[in-house]
């Protein structure tokens, strides 16, 4: 019997190659058709069928399937043939839909049909070593000297795709052929984002903004009874999982930290069966899924009853939920929203993350918290937040939001327990572009970032009415708290909403650390 590993390669560099937001976006709905092309692999190259015939009488969750992360799966097929099958199935597959995307795919023999932990340490270095021997995917676009380049790209310029949708605008400029593409699949991905919302959130579909344009609109009728800009300050939030990697590298050792009732009742099976370790990884990838993606319609619907508020207090009818969806792969989330939200939205994910890691029966043990309890406790993660001029460039935002969250990693990391940590920047001076720059400027007289507790974030408003180095300690504190006067919602900071929760707040992360 055969291990096969497809995954991903250069996510980061294919995401963000273009400084256009709907390249983005496009890109990242793309990363995660991986698990959908496999599946289509095994039918079409008839080797689910030939499992099947040949493994009769298993149980449902014996399948072929090991691991069904985003970028990444792992399948069990009996001979080397029907492994190049399917590799060679979804990497022309990637080829032909997802030009640009790097997918690769490696192959070793097992011990016997069970997965083992030194199987998948061995289908990772085969897959390593073969990086080290592969050209590259933009090795593939040859460029010089007889090809146009694309515009925002170093890549050649290639003709309209012919598609029906197609945008207007898309087919007269001169864009590659990767960014056509990335472009025509973007509204795709924001329609099931959106679809998500509807569903399981129960928003309502005419406040839905698929975009910060249409979220502009929605929003233009207020602006000019205000004489205001509709949108004239807007946040990137960009939210990481704390210790996901970690528990991923050693699937044995995150094992041994679930109790042998809860484990045979999760995975149907008992831990010295040889079939636990595929059935845990597989049921750690669909529980953290979930969690993830519930986490974020949760905060949308809390901003939703937030605007809401808000709007009613001043005597007006909400016109648009201020969230717009960006990414969701894995345990990663970026989102995009109005200045006064961003935090608000930060901390109801980050809340909820954790709420739902620490009720699940599996993922509660397997929490980040070093200390916690027998019974576990919640997973962690850490929030960026960018709040930005309305035309400010996405992708230089994303920098900064992505160096937030690792800023807030190490904060949370170095407390004890682990916490989920937020972090965030107001950019006032557009002209300096490098993050690192940007936030050493700030480090002097902030104590940024914070820590998640549950009691947290006191009304700045309420704090800003009392002898300020009397109430808050450090005078540093003085600045986080004009900025957080100025970036909440009265909503937020007022009385508490029916089915929304109280107010959190964020002590700094250095005050426990």
């Amino acid at each position: 019997m055969h291990l096969v590993m497809l995954e991903t390669n250069g996510n980061q560099r294919y995401v963000f190659s273009s400084p256009r937001l709907r390249e983005s976006i496009g890109a990242s709905y793309q990363l995660t058709q991986l698990k959908e092309w496999t599946k289509d692999a095994l039918d079409v190259t008839d080797v689910a069928q030939a499992w099947t015939r040949a493994h009769p009488g298993t149980d449902e969750d014996s399948t072929q399937w090991v691991s069904r992360a985003s970028g990444k799966v792992i399948i069990r097929v009996d001979t080397e043939a029907q492994a190049k099958a399917v590799i060679s199935h979804v990497t022309r597959r990637a080829l032909a839909e997802a030009p640009g995307m790097d997918v690769s795919g490696v192959i070793v023999q097992m011990a016997d049909e069970h997965v083992t932990a030194a199987d998948l340490k061995n289908v990772h270095a085969e897959a390593a070593t073969y990086a080290l021997s592969r050209p590259p995917a933009l090795a593939r676009f040859s460029q010089t000297p007889f090809l146009a380049r694309a515009k925002d790209s170093v890549l050649p310029a290639a003709p309209p795709l012919g598609a029906c949708d197609e945008a207007k605008e898309d087919r007269t400029e001169t864009l590659s052929l990767s960014a056509r593409v990335k472009r025509h699949l973007a509204l795709t991905s924001k329609e099931i984002l959106l679809d998500r919302a509807r569903i399981e959130g129960g928003l309502p579909g005419e406040k839905l903004a698929r975009d910060v344009l249409k979220l502009e609109r929605m929003l233009q009728p207020l602006a000019s009874e205000e004489d205001s800009p509709a949108l004239s300050r807007i946040a990137v939030i960009h939210i990481d999982g704390n210790g996901v990697g970690a528990i991923m590298k050693d699937l044995d050792a995150a094992m041994r930290r679930v109790p042998h009732g809860i484990l045979e009742e999760v995975l149907g099976c008992k831990p010295d069966d040889p079939d636990t370790l595929r059935r845990f990884l597989l049921e750690v990838n669909d529980r953290l899924d979930d969690a993830v993606s519930q986490a974020l319609v949760t905060a949308w619907r809390k901003v939703a009853a937030w605007a809401e508020a808000d709007a009613e207090a001043a005597g007006r009818e909400s016109a648009a939920i201020p969230v717009v969806p960006v990414i969701l792969g894995g345990d990663d989330v970026t989102v995009i929203t109005s200045g006064d939200y961003a935090l608000p939205f930060a901390v109801a994910y980050l809340e909820d993350y954790e709420r739902r890691t620490s009720e699940d029966k599996l993922l509660r043990h397997l929490s980040t918290l070093d200390d916690a309890e027998p019974e576990g406790g919640p997973m962690t993660a850490a929030a960026g937040v960018a709040v930005i001029g309305r035309n400010y460039p996405f992708h230089i935002a994303y920098d900064l939001a992505e160096r937030l969250v690792t800023m807030a990693k190490r904060a949370g990391k170095a407390s004890a327990p682990t916490r989920s940590t937020l972090s965030y920047h107001v950019l006032f001076d557009s002209t300096v572009l490098d993050a690192e720059q940007v936030l050493r400027a700030y480090e002097s007289f902030t104590t940024r970032p914070f820590l998640l507790f549950d009691e947290t974030l006191r009304n700045a408003r309420d704090v800003l009415g009392n002898d300020l180095t009397e109430t808050i300690g450090d005078i540093r504190s003085l600045f986080d708290l004009l900025e957080l006067a100025d970036l909440l919602p009265d909503s937020y900071l007022g009385t508490l909403l029916p089915d929304v929760g109280a107010p959190t707040v964020l002590p700094p992360a250095e005050d426990l650390a």
